[in-house]
């Protein structure tokens, strides 16, 4: 379940005085249906590190299926068409033990998650960003861009989700650019971007094919340029995004003169007035390796936790839990 940390970059370095501020949040990817999978894997994360999560991200390919008629407006192959288990939460049978904000990516039951319109709860503790949408959480700006870009419907309006029966869903799988538009004039604060598919050029050829297998002419590039637009403007600290089913690190370095330069390390902080390095996170299906991240919060400026961050976390609870069974043992011996 811990993999994901082989693939951890520590994103900042901060003062150790301002440990006491510290709080954490997950990012998640793919889930496809698999509710109780992803709340098993971050409830076993803090029962082992002793650590709160104070809330959830998520990004896309959610399938909040409540039945089969949310199911049946879904772009999806048949073989791949399952109802998951998240009606047992829509349900209260089942409970997300944090709050759980996520965006729609290319499979997701459409013909429910447009009737909100914008923002809304889709179950207790659950709640859907919108096709675009901002919230603040603890102080820090999060933004949602729902879908991925699909050239067919990027320039057109999509159909009214009243006629999501009679239409192709892939209609209603794709951002368009007036939505692009509305992410770009975004004047609140964001320092986390939450986006379905990855930004544009942020992989070379060789990882792509090592990572993806194939070759290139076989495979796809991963990513898009209105995404990569978006982030090149708000650069934001870090973005969230999934679609691909790896995981995967990459840093933007924004400069002061309007330059964007990919690292595949984390490059030193910029010193220049202006400048800012944006991290992008790419996680991978909730089976795979890499299915969902931690980030720390310090002083308002976003962090990763490393393997080491993890281990420092995980003996703090092995000595906390031994403090609390000494007393235990003390006080019944006494």
């Amino acid at each position: 379940f811990f993999f994901f940390f082989f693939f951890s970059r520590s994103l900042f370095v901060y003062p150790q005085n301002l440990m006491e501020e510290d709080w954490y949040f997950a990012g998640v990817g793919d889930v496809h249906g698999h509710m109780t999978r992803m709340v098993s894997l971050l409830a076993n994360w803090e029962a082992l590190h002793g650590t709160p999560l104070q809330f959830v991200l998520q990004v896309g390919d959610f399938e909040c299926h409540r039945h089969e008629q949310d199911m049946s407006t879904m772009a999806c192959p048949s073989k791949h068409r399952q109802l998951g288990d998240f009606h047992l939460f829509a349900s209260g049978a089942r409970s997300f033990p944090w709050p759980v904000y996520f965006i729609g990516g290319n499979h997701e039951p459409w013909g429910f998650l447009d009737e909100l319109q914008e923002q809304g709860q889709v179950a207790p503790n659950c709640t859907f960003l919108g096709r675009v949408g901002h919230t603040e959480l603890r102080g820090l700006g999060v933004f949602g861009i729902s879908g991925i870009h699909r050239e067919e419907t990027y320039d057109k309006t999509r159909p009214d989700v009243t006629q999501i029966e009679y239409r192709s869903k892939k209609d209603y799988i794709g951002f368009t650019r007036e939505e692009i538009t509305q992410a770009l004039w975004e004047t609140r604060r964001v320092d986390v971007l939450v986006v379905h598919d990855w930004p544009g050029d942020i992989i070379d050829d060789a990882t792509r094919d090592r990572l993806l297998g194939g070759t290139g002419a076989r495979i796809r590039q991963p990513g898009n340029a209105p995404i990569r637009t978006v982030v090149d403007e708000l650069k934001p600290q870090l973005v969230l995004c999934g679609h691909m089913h790896i995981a995967f690190r990459a840093w933007v370095a924004h400069g002061a003169d309007d330059s964007h330069t990919v690292h595949t390390t984390p490059p030193p902080c910029p010193a220049a007035a202006g400048s800012r390095v944006t991290a992008v996170c790419c996680l991978a299906h909730i089976n795979a390796v890499g299915p969902f991240a931690v980030f720390r919060v310090r002083a308002g400026r976003v962090a990763e936790l490393t393997a080491d961050d993890c281990r420092v976390l995980l003996a703090r609870a092995q000595e906390k839990a031994c403090g609390t069974s000494t007393a235990t043992t003390t006080t019944t011996t006494t």
